[in-house]
């Protein structure tokens, strides 16, 4: 553990300690050469060996400088410059204390400065072993300078309370450290999930499909998403100011500032580009705060609110459907009864005609309401297309009113596969082909049915020989409800494009086509 401790990779505030302490040195020894020089050590200390201190400090020198080669090029990792320069440290003031005749004379706490740099860049243990290197350097300078005169107690009490002192900040300096790294890495800590949590904001917001602009207490634009990029002119916009990007917006926004409210009317950003409702919420309360502009594509609002309406009608429809299924039963099952009554009359029996009439077709409109609230239970298959055509006219034929209807595919590559509930495709190709026969006019009609490929999805084509569509319907087919047969429901072409949404296809009209032409788009399958 203090092993791994130790070398681990120099921080940047452990390189600047390290100069830090190379330049107190390098002042300490022009400090006191300049005091020898003046002639003050003598004033200072009780003895000096002025030719053995002249020495000691142009040695002390040299390495100093020598130790920036080193720290310039952060080469060898810190902790060996650490124990290296605390070594060079102990020499030299343990020389200097020498020279000046013992700890008694104070240089003694010159000691305390690396120490405490030692203990700020390593950990507790050397930190440790560091005071206790320096204090035993300070007891064997004592035994080793009063050779000839004996040893004096005062100068080994002073040693102990120097090595106390050392001690006692080294404790201090490492607890300091300790509690320093643990606070550098909560902070980095920190500063990774901010970077990360800005990341994914931003991730989010270039993703939205809204358009996202922040604008500053200047007007100016500091952040801007994809989208509002694809609603504003220039698309480069960051940095400029709203007014000049686009006039309405920056007009708009200054009317919510003063405090009016802004009308939900659609605003255009720019010549020929989209209509949009903007929304303003201000960043903070403070008088320059941003602020966030949120604009919506008014055509995908009256999406939304087509979608909504049209799902809030499908669930009411699905509850009339429902509670309209049981009584219809009753009368179209009392009329099956009056029909046996052989004493009818042909204006009754006309009548009960006219009953089984309508009931079929109500019948018809519950079955197809039911069947739009009943798709969640669907099977996607991988099926071949060929194969499945084939087996869904067979079905289609099978029924005695449709046997003479004309139903031609074309050769299909048996390669082909699509993505869809089986049931659900019966049910669409069913309400197209009924579509194509009961609209194709008074000649006889045919429906042929061609596949193919482009380099994403497989497509079908089902076209009659009939009239086709008139343009002033084309965008109202595939709307619920709508008809122009007196016995239709409305509900066919509606029905197919929604199961084909269900199946993740899309349903398509052909105007390019001779006849009625619908294609289908399927996804592809896995």
């Amino acid at each position: 553990m203090t092993g791994i401790a130790v070398t681990r990779p120099g921080l940047p505030e452990d390189w600047r300690i390290l100069r830090a302490l190379t330049l107190y040195r390098l002042l300490l020894i022009t400090l006191l050469l300049t005091l020898l020089e003046s002639g003050a050590t003598l004033q200072l200390f009780e003895q000096v060996d002025a030719q053995l201190f002249r020495r000691v400090n142009q040695a002390y020198a040299v390495a100093s400088l020598a130790l920036l080669i080193p720290l310039q090029l952060q080469a060898p990792r810190i902790h060996l410059q650490t124990l290296v320069q605390f070594g060079i440290d102990l020499g030299g003031i343990a020389a200097l204390v020498y020279s000046t005749g013992g700890v008694e004379n104070g240089l003694g706490i010159l000691l305390i400065t690396p120490t405490v740099a030692a203990a700020l860049i390593l950990t507790p243990r050397f930190a440790m072993v560091c005071a206790s290197a320096a204090t035993l350097g300070m007891f064997a300078e004592e035994f080793l300078r009063p050779i000839g005169r004996g040893i004096s107690p005062a100068d080994m009490t002073s040693t102990g309370v120097l090595g106390l002192m050392l001690f006692a900040t080294t404790v201090a300096a490492a607890a300091v450290a300790a509690r320093a790294r643990k606070s550098e890495a909560l902070v980095e800590r920190a500063d990774t999930e901010m970077a990360s949590l800005s990341r994914l904001n931003e991730s989010i917001i270039e993703s939205m499909q809204t358009g996202v602009v922040v604008i500053n207490g200047q007007r100016e634009i500091r952040m801007i998403n994809a989208a509002a990029r694809r609603l504003l002119t220039p698309a480069d916009a960051s940095g400029r100011a709203l007014m000049d990007v686009s006039p309405a917006l920056a007009q708009t926004l200054e009317s919510w500032m003063l405090g009016s409210a802004v009308s939900p009317r659609p605003l255009s950003l720019s010549p020929g580009g989209p209509e949009v409702i903007p929304r303003f919420s201000r960043l903070g309360w403070a008088a320059g705060s941003p602020t966030l502009i949120l604009l919506d594509e008014a055509a995908q609002l009256r999406e939304q609110a087509r979608q909504l309406k049209l799902a809030a009608l499908g669930r009411l429809s699905a509850s009339i459907a429902h509670e309209i299924r049981n009584p219809l039963a009753a009368m179209t099952h009392a009329g099956q009864l009056l029909a046996e009554d052989p004493q009818l009359s042909a204006e009754q029996q006309r009548l009960l005609d006219m009953i089984h009439r309508h009931g079929a077709r109500i019948d018809r409109i519950v079955r197809d309401v039911l069947s739009l609230s009943r798709r969640d239970a669907t099977q996607v298959q991988s099926l071949v297309l060929a194969d499945q055509l084939r087996q869904i006219r067979q079905n289609y034929l099978e029924h005695p009113a449709r046997t003479e209807r004309p139903i031609h595919i074309a050769p299909l590559n048996p390669a082909w596969k699509i993505r869809f509930d089986p049931e659900h495709l019966q049910q669409v190709l069913h309400n197209l082909w009924d579509n194509s026969f009961e609209h194709a006019g008074s000649a006889p009609a045919a429906v042929r049915l061609e596949a193919g490929r482009d380099p994403a999805n497989v497509w079908l084509d089902i076209a009659d020989d009939g009239p086709g569509i008139p343009v002033a319907l084309q965008e109202r087919i595939f709307e619920p409800f709508f008809t122009t047969a007196s016995r239709g429901t409305g509900l066919g072409l509606y029905l197919a494009r929604e199961l084909c949404d269900f199946n993740h296809a899309r349903l398509l009209y052909r105007p390019d086509a001779a006849g009625a032409c619908f294609r289908i788009m399927f996804s592809s399958p896995p």
